[in-house]
């Protein structure tokens, strides 16, 4: 093979030589033919020529399959690790084996990452078993606080994507947050034991339902609305109840079912006490018509033939009053 390739190849180079002459040919194609001319001379019928896995020996041309092809993936290659794979990786985080979707567990020591990102999720299960000592999250961060209601945001923040940014967060700081889209009707928070009954629950307008006893040192304020208790419950309360009415209005206690047997039952009922000038700029008679309350400078003493006359101050006497709408009478 070798003896005929040289026959064809200096025949072939022989013309091209004299065409070159008579045609000036291009001199890259006049090298490339002198180079396998070359090639071919050095060649013996029992010699051989390898490289990039293609082998000639004699007649034979050889393809070496085990030789990578950038064309093919990476399934040509043996079986690789995860260990192998991150030794020639040099910016990977974290060690263990690779994690992929559907069924992966992800189980970082120490991410080690500072600048603010995303992880999304479609749907899953946060796994983690507490311990003596360490909780199944673990949030170490410095809460941010002294900002605006806007820029002061909560340390944990629930907010549905496209849901209208909050721009009156407490800018003392706020551990959670949630910032409910517009229209939803449902419960901030809901808890139940074991699949039963809900316990606890704060709906989207703010009110709070508990089947238990709400217990607290300090105080529960509504700022406009009511605390109503159930028909079958009451409101119970054991030490002191005491009501600051608003202003230009007056605590009211009721039954607004009027039923013949409605009653209130107190051991003891401590109304304020005025002075007749400081009772009449305080609550005019004409806007308390049928309250009563007690004056301790009355002129008069609280005798029959004084019921219903028209207090008067200045005096020494502790006496009780009603308002008829007119005036501020004794009795």
């Amino acid at each position: 093979m070798a003896s005929l390739l040289d026959d064809v190849l200096n025949f072939t180079l022989s013309k091209v030589q004299e065409r070159h002459r008579l045609n000036r040919i291009d001199q890259d194609t006049f090298a490339l033919l002198q180079g396998l001319a070359e090639l071919a001379a050095g060649l013996s019928p029992s010699g051989s020529v390898a490289g990039d896995g293609i082998t000639i020996v004699g007649q034979t041309v050889a393809v070496d399959s085990s030789v990578a092809r950038k064309s093919l993936t990476l399934a040509q290659f043996a079986g690789t690790t995860s260990a192998q794979l991150a030794a020639l990786i040099t910016d990977e985080t974290g060690t263990g084996p690779l994690a992929f979707a559907n069924g992966s567990a992800i189980n970082p020591t120490s991410t080690g990452a500072t600048t603010p990102g995303t992880m999304a999720f479609t749907r899953g299960t946060l796994s983690g078993a507490s311990a003596a000592s360490t909780p199944a999250i673990f949030a170490t961060g410095t809460i941010f606080t002294g900002g605006t209601g806007t820029t002061t945001m909560p340390h944990w923040l629930i907010q549905p994507a496209g849901t209208a940014a909050a721009t009156t967060w407490a800018t003392a700081g706020t551990w959670l947050g949630i910032n409910a889209p517009s229209g939803f009707a449902g419960n901030f928070l809901d808890c139940h034991v074991n699949g039963g009954a809900s316990v606890f629950s704060v709906t989207s307008s703010g009110a709070l339902n508990a089947s238990g006893t709400i217990i607290g040192a300090g105080n529960i304020i509504s700022a406009s609305g009511s605390i109503i208790a159930s028909a079958s419950g009451g409101l119970v309360v054991n030490g002191r109840l005491r009501v600051d009415a608003s202003a230009d209005g007056f605590g009211r206690a009721r039954n607004s079912g009027n039923t013949a047997n409605a009653s209130w039952e107190v051991d003891l009922l401590k109304i304020s006490e005025f002075t007749v000038a400081a009772l009449a700029l305080k609550y005019t008679a004409a806007s308390s018509k049928g309250a009563k309350t007690w004056v301790n400078d009355a002129t008069v003493a609280h005798t029959g033939a004084n019921i219903g006359t028209t207090v008067a101050g200045g005096g020494a006497n502790f006496v009780p009053v009603y308002s008829n709408g007119t005036n501020w009478v004794i009795g």
